[in-house]
């Protein structure tokens, strides 16, 4: 089986091959690659450097990875759906716990909708206190303005009934003499 070195990234019924990459293929596919241009037949030198890029790539311990290929990364670890859910506080560990427990399959919308519905009930319950608070302010203004204007008419009826006593000490009394005779 001949052995073709590729001049750059490729892909084809021999899998996927990175450029500097070597691919075995029989003679009838080593003849129609060499004609696309994207292929040279490999020299011994070519082979070695191509397996030391490969060890190089393996060295992490990627698998899935052949001779000419680039390494493929590890598959990542599938995703808790409920983990994720408890991570973004859309749910508490408790309810995590109930819903596998019962196994019911919730959709992000459904959370989505629940959060939003939990959201409103909150505002709500937030315009109610400030309605209350602004009501009681109110209240608390109207009984400090009736005591205000208790206060000035205390005040203004104070000033009235001290007003002749003011006058009487004001005017001169008499000569107590002349009062005497």
């Amino acid at each position: 089986m001949p052995q073709l070195k590729s001049l750059r990234g490729a892909m084809g019924s021999y899998g996927r091959v990175t450029a500097g990459g070597i691919v075995d293929v029989t003679e009838a596919e080593a003849q129609k690659m060499i004609k696309t241009g994207r292929f040279v037949k490999a020299t011994a030198d070519d082979i070695k450097a191509a397996k030391a890029v490969l060890e190089t790539s393996l060295k992490p311990g990627t698998t899935g990875a052949t001779t000419g290929f680039s390494a493929m990364p590890e598959k990542p670890q599938p995703a808790d759906r409920l983990q994720k859910m408890i991570e973004t506080g859309e749910i508490s560990p408790e309810e995590a716990k109930t819903m596998a427990r019962l196994q019911i399959s919730v959709s992000t919308e459904e959370v989505q909708a629940l959060i939003q519905r939990e959201a409103d009930e909150i505002a709500a319950q937030f315009a109610a206190a400030q309605a209350d608070q602004d009501a009681r302010q109110a209240e608390l203004d109207q009984r400090e303005a009736a005591l205000t204007a208790r206060e000035e008419a205390l005040t203004a009826a104070q000033a009235a009934t001290a007003a002749p006593e003011v006058e009487a000490k004001a005017k001169p009394e008499a000569d107590p003499k002349k009062a005497a005779k």
